[in-house]
């Protein structure tokens, strides 16, 4: 919604003055122009869901969360470390790759190193 939102003014003005239908404005003027946004929001919303996974050992799900508790219940400090730094292993591979594919997206211009 904040993508959408974020499109200009102008430019939503400019695609009505061409006659656009309101669904060719959304599909072919503010979905690209504010794809990298949404983008974005996809990005950290799958990080904090790797995070949040973790907690799925406590209604059932089982996964690295159980290395966690586990480690935790017996003062194990091995467990602790392993769980953690595999899930942080896991959210900096996925944030690389989807800063590396969100970076593609946006125009030269606005590109980051």
């Amino acid at each position: 919604m904040v993508g959408l939102m974020e499109v200009a003014p102008a430019i939503k003005e400019a695609a009505e003055g061409m006659g656009m239908p309101k669904m060719t404005k959304l599909f072919k003027v503010e979905l690209p122009l504010a794809f990298p946004l949404i983008f974005a929001g996809m990005r950290i919303s799958l990080v904090n869901s790797i995070g949040s996974a973790v907690m799925g050992f406590f209604v059932g799900g089982g996964g690295l969360g159980y290395v966690l508790y586990r480690g935790i219940r017996t003062m194990n400090f091995t467990f602790i470390l392993q769980g953690t730094l595999t899930l942080m292993a896991m959210a900096i591979v996925v944030d690389a790759v989807m800063s590396y594919y969100e970076n593609k997206l946006l125009p030269k211009n606005q590109r980051g190193v």
